[in-house]
């Protein structure tokens, strides 16, 4: 998802610099320096605000061009890695054998679970590794919570975790 929506927002700045259009290329770099941190690609959201500071300032567009191209490189790498972390999450190893844990262990784990989907804390992805067996059988809940990681859609995960434990 990340990759999908964001790959070419560096062009966009660059087209919006290029135009004169200095506050829509400040907009678009606020929020892509926003879902890099939000996603803990920190090199990324380093050199978006320092592009975001050039953009704001009176640094030259040569410059500025520069500083996208260096940037680019980062964007670049954040892509590739949300894409691979997506893959991931999105194919569940068939030869998974659920942990022996008693059920208030599994209930407990699947609260915390739910409580970082619910404040789309980034740890949500280690803690649904921690369960992926719980999330490997076929039914149309645990589908959908595996889909709804893999693309990061934290509320989406939310939902459907909830529709598996009503049931």
């Amino acid at each position: 998802m990340f990759a999908s929506r964001h790959r070419d927002d560096l062009g966009k700045v660059l087209l919006l610099i290029q135009k004169g259009n200095r506050p829509g290329a400040v907009r678009e770099l606020h929020t892509l320096r926003g879902v890099a941190g939000t996603l803990g690609a920190q090199a990324l959201a380093s050199r978006l605000s320092e592009l975001e500071m050039a953009a704001k300032g009176l640094v030259e567009v040569p410059v500025i061009e520069t500083l996208l191209n260096a940037t680019e490189v980062h964007l670049e790498e954040a892509c590739e890695v949300m894409l691979k972390l997506a893959d991931s999450l999105a194919s569940p190893s068939r030869d998974v054998t659920p942990p022996p844990l008693i059920d208030e262990e599994i209930n407990g784990k699947l609260d915390e679970f739910g409580r970082l989907l619910k404040d789309s804390n980034m740890s949500a992805l280690d803690s649904f590794e921690s369960l992926r067996a719980i999330f490997a059988v076929d039914s149309e809940s645990a589908i959908k919570v595996r889909e709804a990681m893999a693309s990061l859609d934290f509320a989406a995960a939310l939902e459907a975790l909830n529709m598996m434990r009503d049931n």
